[in-house]
């Protein structure tokens, strides 16, 4: 991906080559960018701006147009290196900002203000730092909290509608069929029907479960019982032969008394 001031000396370029453009045009341009680069960089204030657009629109040298640019391209890409730790807490702010007040209304500019960044400033670093603008997370976050509620509660869907920041919701309705393929009710009761299939699949498998063990606990008591009786038997017999054992002992002892 070319850095901003790659993109910049192709445009240069392209207007050294191309001698159609008039001076005007090309310095129209280049105010426009420079106006853009100030928004961006913070501690700039109109006064610097109308300053460096007079000596712009005075010079007849593109190569003098070209050092303004560059000058702003360089204090911009300092403020974004040597304070990226800030900008992340800085857009983080803004995603906890988004995620806690989604219910009311949310605008670029006044995000802006939250952070003091320029409203410019602050959609350029946010899609760098997330992959996404502004507007797509502010979207995605009030449908996000819409499903939730649609699956976790009862309210109607014009309260679901107002709770997530939609005052209007045909809108609302519009606008979650676009990122869910289907309208707030209709999902509803498909996530319902999941849920109904969810718990009849339980009630069914504990039904059909419930037997299977039932079966598998009687073979086990009776497979004990056969166990323990022939535990028992086993030991009766071991009984009767220590006893035979013993009497006939007694029968020699006795024998040996008679001869002796």
């Amino acid at each position: 991906m070319l850095s901003l001031s790659e993109h910049v000396d192709r445009l240069f370029h392209n207007y050294r080559q191309n001698v159609g453009f008039s001076q005007i045009y090309v310095k129209f341009v280049f105010s426009s960018l420079l106006k853009v680069l100030y928004e961006a960089i913070p501690g700039k204030n109109d006064r610097d701006l109308n300053e460096e657009m007079e000596v712009l629109y005075r010079t007849a040298d593109i190569d003098e147009i070209r050092r303004i640019i560059e000058k702003n391209i360089q204090l911009l890409e300092q403020e974004t290196q040597t304070d990226s730790g800030n900008i992340h807490r800085e857009v983080e702010e803004v995603k906890r900002y988004i995620n806690t007040h989604y219910g009311e209304e949310i605008s670029i500019e006044m995000l802006a203000e939250r952070v003091f960044w320029a409203p410019s400033y602050l959609s350029t670093i946010f899609k760098k730092e997330t992959g996404q603008n502004l507007s797509k997370f502010i979207k995605i976050c009030r449908m996000e909290k819409a499903r939730e509620m649609l699956e976790g509660t009862k309210d109607k869907i014009v309260s679901i509608s107002e709770k997530v920041g939609y005052p209007n919701v045909s809108y609302f309705c519009q606008s979650f069929r676009e990122y869910y393929g289907m309208t707030p009710q209709k999902y509803r009761d498909w996530f319902n029907g999941i849920k109904l299939r969810y718990k009849l699949a339980i009630f069914y498998s504990l039904f059909c479960f419930l037997p299977v063990m039932l079966l598998f606990w009687l073979s086990f008591l009776q497979m004990r019982s056969i166990i323990d009786d022939k535990g028992k038997m086993n030991l009766q017999s071991y009984l009767q032969q220590s006893v035979s054992s013993m009497d006939r002992t007694l029968d020699g002892y006795n024998s040996l008394s008679d001869y002796i």
